[in-house]
């Protein structure tokens, strides 16, 4: 039988598609980097705008711990209705890589080969922008049997630091039946549905040996601070990823049999991993220890390091400081507070006093389980737009996002990224996304927003 539905949506979003394109486009084009504040509020702008005009009641918030990055709230649809879907994704990006090293300007997105390229554009702009325009096509459609709220940050690439507060003060604001999260990239088969995401200790060790830089000719009798940071690292990971930290797994519980077997169905390809990722090689060579170390197991990753002479040339100095900012992934069980006061009590167990440790972020992992009654109406959903059913997985990749502050609040979170993975350069030079996701990610929007309310 005919899915008439899904072909109406479809023929909407195609014949609309050189429109949209031009308007993202105009988004890309509008600089948003909240970790200098560049064009943000000028960004917050023109999203509002663009959630009113696709039939969104909009509200801006711009005070308090949004003064600089504001946040955004649209809704449509009936308020009696008997399910109310909050779709989320950010409108702000990271500092785009060195503007030199890219074919065309960051902020002067290009269409080549069926692509978009431009800053920010794969995370998170596009599929931000797949949320505006699947309301606007439920509302030209006349599908308003739920209602549908839209939630936008500014922030999100600094962890969200002020959204704790703002649900504590606004919680009918931001109350839904089920929260959707649009971001990050699909599996590398085609479309995702991750039932939650890791939760993250982020922080910055610092060393610090002496008041000044000195000839490294004094190495034999003086400290060098980026010797004692390595000797820091090692002491927290050994070479072949596991965490030494005494207690860290203690909390853990064991993967179950049918964790196993879960992860042992989804799709494995070594080597268009390699390919994709554009690796040497990867830390497991088995599918069903690739995925318990991508899903299940913590991690520790390095994500700067710094100190000593990095110029051209060669310098003389014993380097006097170092630093390194170190991301803990943390799951099920695991707590930032217990992760935190673990590491700080290793640092000074091993004799590390000198170390000075800074918490930068903290935000709590969450996750449904794969029977939740919004699961299979989300699956479906995204097999009609996209012709296949998704890949289910226990969690995404990555870790943090706003997911843990709606667990808390009683709100089930699920993440339906669009993007084709690993191809998108997210955060790297020519960050692109392919129309044809993001015209997907509209249909897949709307359809699941259809069978949400089939069963409401």
């Amino acid at each position: 039988m005919a899915d008439t539905r899904a072909q109406e949506v479809r023929s909407y979003v195609e014949s609309n598609s050189g429109r949209f394109v031009e308007e993202l486009r105009r988004f890309v084009r509008q600089p948003s980097i909240s970790a200098t504040g560049e064009g943000v509020k000028d960004c917050a702008v023109l999203v509002e705008e663009m959630m009113n005009a696709a039939g969104l009641r909009t509200s801006i918030f711009s005070d308090g711990a949004y003064t600089n990055n504001p946040l955004l709230l649209g809704e449509c649809g009936p308020e009696s209705a008997p399910l109310t879907v909050c779709l989320y994704a950010h409108y702000d990006i990271c500092p785009p890589t060195d503007p030199s090293l890219w074919t065309t300007p960051p902020f002067s997105p290009a269409v080549r080969e069926g692509r978009i390229f431009g800053g920010g554009i794969a995370d998170d702009k596009a599929q931000a922008f797949t949320i505006i325009k699947a309301a606007e096509t439920m509302n030209q459609l006349g599908m308003n049997s739920i209602r549908l709220k839209v939630l936008f940050e500014g922030d999100e690439e600094q962890y969200s630091p002020g959204l704790p507060l703002f649900m504590s003060s606004h919680k009918d604001l931001l109350w839904a039946d089920l929260l959707l999260g649009a971001d990050g990239e699909a599996h590398e088969t085609g479309p995702l549905v991750a039932l939650g995401l890791k939760g993250t200790v982020f922080v910055r060790l610092e060393v610090r040996t002496a008041e000044k830089d000195l000839p490294n000719g004094y190495s034999p009798v003086a400290p060098n601070a980026v010797w004692r940071l390595m000797e820091v690292l090692h002491s927290i990971r050994d070479i072949h990823g596991a965490i030494l930290i005494d207690g860290f797994y203690d909390s853990i519980e064991a993967i179950t049999p049918e964790e196993d077997q879960w992860l042992s169905q989804i799709p494995y390809d070594r080597d268009r991993l390699l390919q994709g990722l554009r690796v040497k090689y990867l830390m497991t060579e088995d599918g069903l220890d690739y995925y318990r170390r991508l899903y299940l197991y913590p991690v520790a990753t390095i994500a700067g390091i710094e100190g000593g002479y990095v110029g051209e040339g060669v310098k003389n100095v014993l380097p006097r400081t170092a630093w390194a900012t170190i991301d803990f992934q943390i799951v099920p069980n695991q707590t930032c507070d217990e992760i935190e006061e673990k590491l700080r009590r290793h640092l000074s167990r091993r004799g590390f006093d000198d170390v000075e440790m800074t918490v930068l972020q903290k935000l709590g992992h969450h996750r449904v389980p794969l029977d939740h009654p919004y699961v299979e109406p989300v699956k479906r959903g995204i097999t009609r737009a996209c012709g296949k059913a998704p890949v289910m997985t226990p969690c995404y990749r990555g870790a943090g996002g706003v997911g843990h502050e709606f667990v808390k609040a009683g709100i089930p979170v699920l993440w339906i990224p669009c993007l084709q993975a690993m191809s998108t350069n997210m955060h790297g030079v020519d960050e692109n996304v392919r129309v044809v996701d993001v015209l997907d990610g509209i249909v897949a929007k709307v359809l699941i927003c259809d069978e949400l309310a089939t069963g409401a």
